[in-house]
């Protein structure tokens, strides 16, 4: 997958959160393991497009696949 396919991909955001929780993990937390702020993690699980960059940071950190956040 090419990243001009990434890009137009629709992300669902929600997922993010859903990845979040089956860790069991407070958004601070993963704020802090990723290298970005509470407020940015709470933004992005509430719809806030992201940068392609923070994207691959929490769809690696979750251990998740790009499928996992695009698929219904």
């Amino acid at each position: 997958m090419d990243i001009q396919t990434i890009r137009n991909l629709e992300i669902d955001y929600k997922k993010l959160a859903v990845a979040r929780e089956e860790k069991g993990l407070t958004q601070a937390q993963v704020a802090r393991e990723v290298g970005l702020d509470r407020r940015i993690i709470w933004q992005y699980e509430n719809g806030k497009a992201l940068p392609l960059e923070n994207f691959a940071k929490l769809m690696l950190f979750y251990g998740k696949t790009i499928e996992f956040f695009v698929g219904k």
